[in-house]
């Protein structure tokens, strides 16, 4: 999965030096949730939400929900 930058030409405000994020399990409330991309890397994914950064899910089961440590939401990992 590709994601283009904003129409300002903006990239999202993600620093340029690869910043992998850390995400946790999320509550067990979360419901209709989508997936994170899933990289080449094992244990590494994009958020479904902007800025699309590159998390770690080290640990985490697949089809886990999972908060996205930057924008806060709930995604579920691939």
């Amino acid at each position: 999965m590709i994601f283009d930058t904003l129409e300002d030409g903006s990239d999202y405000g993600l620093p340029d030096d690869d910043t992998v994020y850390q995400a946790e399990v999320a509550p067990e409330d979360a419901e209709s949730l989508p997936y994170a991309a899933p990289t080449s890397v094992p244990d590494m994914v994009i958020s479904p939400y902007e800025p699309h950064a590159t998390i770690s899910v080290a640990g985490i089961p697949h089809g886990a929900k999972v908060q996205d440590p930057i924008s806060n939401l709930i995604f579920l990992n691939p």
